[in-house]
């Protein structure tokens, strides 16, 4: 999976960049940002095969909105295999219109249906697929994205810049997640509400499933579609960051709650354990709660190399 951030508000790229290093545990084999450079209205993207943190732009240069991407590849080729512009993201769409980007945390699996052409990112799909769409459109935004939502299959948060304001929405199941805070110069989007939490933000709301969200001087959300919630259990127990809030509920606590859980049916079958070993490390909060119920300790059994 992908995490995608976006901010809306006087900042800079240095701080877009700080804040989308938070979302690193969702991706490490590419990053990138976009922004609009409000002088002559153009969108500017930097990419790297790395961390955020490494991105080549200046960062004390001042921006009125940005997006960005880490990149964890469910589709196309992975780190070094070929060109980081085909595969990492934030991708660009030129439209009669105007200007499209975007970033997007999802898997769409009706790509083949839908082009005969190969892509090494879903994501630069999106922004060909959306960027026709709003032509037939005649540039109108959420008549577009009514109609990618009809046509696309999968799971999809996305965040983008079009013309010279920030948009986002979520697939009608809200598979992936998506949440919005603001403090009283910046609203931002991401992935996880651990970027807002790191900037003092602790009132957020999660963008709601088939919602598109428009923010210009205030924030348009209009409800595009609505089918059963959907949620995916990665998230819980492997993607997500034991500090960020999924529906209102802590991921540390539902990982322990579920390591507990755990305990309480490995009773129920009197299975025997000497040790419980925590692998990979997002399974350390489920390994507490495993041990408190068993009352068997845990060892590291099994060590991690961090650094290849």
């Amino acid at each position: 999976m992908c995490g995608v951030l976006g901010i809306i508000g006087p900042t800079t790229l240095g701080q877009g960049k700080i804040l989308l290093q938070m979302l690193t545990h969702r991706g490490q084999d590419a990053s990138g940002i976009a922004w609009l450079e409000e002088k002559n209205n153009e969108i500017l993207i930097s990419k790297k095969d790395s961390y955020p943190d490494l991105l080549d732009v200046d960062d004390e240069k001042e921006v009125g909105m940005l997006i960005g991407s880490t990149r964890y590849p469910t589709f196309g080729n992975r780190i070094n295999s070929l060109n980081t512009e085909q595969y990492a993201q934030p991708f660009l769409y030129k439209t009669k219109y105007g200007k499209l980007t975007l970033v997007h945390n999802g898997n769409i699996t009706n790509i083949p249906v839908l082009s005969d052409k190969n892509y090494e990112s879903d994501t630069s799909f999106i922004v060909e697929f959306l960027g026709e769409i709003l032509n037939e459109k005649e540039g109108d935004l959420e008549q577009a994205i009514r109609v990618f939502m009809e046509k696309i299959d999968g799971s999809y948060s996305i965040v983008g810049i079009y013309k010279d304001f920030v948009f986002a929405f979520r697939d009608p199941r809200g598979i992936r997640p998506l949440v919005l805070g603001q403090n009283k110069t910046l609203t931002i989007l991401s992935s996880e509400s651990v970027v807002l939490q790191n900037m003092k933000i602790n009132k957020f709301i999660n963008v709601k499933p088939g919602e598109l969200l428009i923010v210009r001087s205030s924030i348009e959300r209009t409800q595009l579609s609505t089918k059963d919630h959907a949620y995916c259990m990665f998230e819980y127990v492997y993607f997500a960051n034991p500090c960020s809030v999924l529906d209102k509920k802590l991921v540390y606590d539902i990982r322990l709650q579920l390591g507990k859980e755990l305990g309480y049916r490995i009773k129920q079958e009197e299975i025997e354990i000497d040790f419980i070993v925590p692998v990979p490390d997002t399974s350390r909060p489920a390994s507490q709660g495993l041990s408190e119920v068993l009352g068997i300790p845990i060892r590291e059994a099994i060590i991690k190399n961090r650094y290849l």
